[in-house]
């Protein structure tokens, strides 16, 4: 009985520190270190659909072997600051071998990426990669912040209906109009996203 109260409150401590105790654990014992938080757009948020671990996530993982994990988050505000401490425990756990990526679609770009940068500046976290799709949803003056914060943000986005907008400073921006739609971006694009960060994503096999 003491030893089943003793699990029940380090999960309960893990979730409540982590925010994503699952991924975490997982990490821990297949010594997975690099991260790759998601943000879905608003509709597949809503629908819970994980279009960007089934796309972007699933492709690093095939490319990189068994380094990458991938946790998703709705775009909020407030899910933005449990996401920074999932990346915060993730950093606790592994050290400098930790690598943190950030990729967004659409309001999950435009929302979610920026809300995470925000509070990850104020928790002095640094983030390996950034990818963004389509940004969208605040006044869409978007900029990346650069180092310390950020080493590398690439913007993907495309002009047709419901147009993506460009990043101020972005390390590496495309303009892919006629590509792929702004719903069909992630999915038609995350190889080449994915090209563009593989150097840095701390690939190991």
């Amino acid at each position: 009985m003491k030893t089943l109260l003793i699990l029940v409150s380090l999960c309960l401590v893990l979730k409540a520190k982590a925010n994503c105790p699952t991924q975490l654990k997982e990490a821990i014992n297949e010594d997975r270190s690099t991260l790759i938080i998601t943000f879905d757009g608003l509709m597949t948020a809503e629908l819970k659909a994980k279009l960007l671990q089934k796309s972007f996530v699933k492709e690093a993982k095939n490319l990189c072997g068994n380094s990458i994990i991938g946790a998703d988050f709705y775009y909020s505000k407030a899910k933005a600051k449990k996401a920074v401490q999932c990346a915060l425990s993730f950093k606790k756990e592994f050290g400098s071998s930790f690598r943190l990526n950030l990729v967004g679609h659409s309001f999950g770009a435009g929302k979610g990426v920026f809300n995470f940068l925000k509070e990850a500046k104020k928790k002095g976290l640094q983030v390996d990669n950034v990818v963004t799709f389509d940004p969208r949803g605040y006044s869409y003056r978007y900029s990346n912040p650069g180092s310390p914060l950020v080493n590398h943000f690439i913007n993907i986005y495309q002009k047709v209906p419901l147009a993506g907008m460009k990043v101020k400073g972005a390390d590496r921006e495309f303009n892919v109009t006629g590509q792929a739609s702004h719903i069909a971006l992630p999915r038609k694009l995350s190889s080449f996203a994915l090209s563009q960060t593989l150097g840095s994503l701390n690939c190991r096999r």
